[in-house]
């Protein structure tokens, strides 16, 4: 089992957390920090409906091909609040070497539960998406990864 120490610094505070790269059966890659929500989420390597209730989970893609897809859930504590973001604004993915993967938001958008091939074939190095309040449609959060 594989434990990585990282330590995040979070709106002034460091928080140090232990990252075990498989939980309970459960394989995860890493947290997605968000400083301007205030978010770190663990991220689960495989879309699974029960993982999905409580963690992100990789959709599509990966990391390194730069075509990844990240779904969560509308809850106050996933991605509720990704609609708030803006174009410029910056998150990060540390992965369970601890390696910090900076990103950059493009621009957001929203897409019918249909459109999968646009979700998945968009060009950019990150995606995140999560239900609209309705749950009929996707709000999406499109990004590129920058160099730091």
């Amino acid at each position: 089992m594989k434990i990585t120490l990282l330590k995040i610094l979070l709106i002034n505070i460091e928080i140090t957390v232990f990252f075990r790269s498989l939980i309970d059966g459960v394989e995860y890659l890493g947290y997605l920090v968000v400083l301007e929500l205030k978010l770190i989420l663990p991220v689960a390597k495989k879309w699974q409906f029960k993982q999905l209730r409580l963690t992100p989970c990789t959709y599509a893609g990966t990391q390194l091909d730069h075509n990844w897809v990240i779904t969560g859930h509308n809850y106050r504590r996933h991605f509720s609040y990704l609609k708030t973001l803006k174009k410029g604004d910056s998150l990060c993915f540390i992965n369970a070497s601890g390696a910090k993967i900076n990103y950059l938001v493009e621009k957001t958008e929203v897409l019918q539960p249909t459109q999968v091939n646009e979700m998945t074939d968009s060009g950019y190095d990150l995606s995140l998406f999560t239900c609209t309040y309705s749950g009929t449609s996707r709000f999406t959060l499109r990004c590129h990864q920058v160099n730091t």
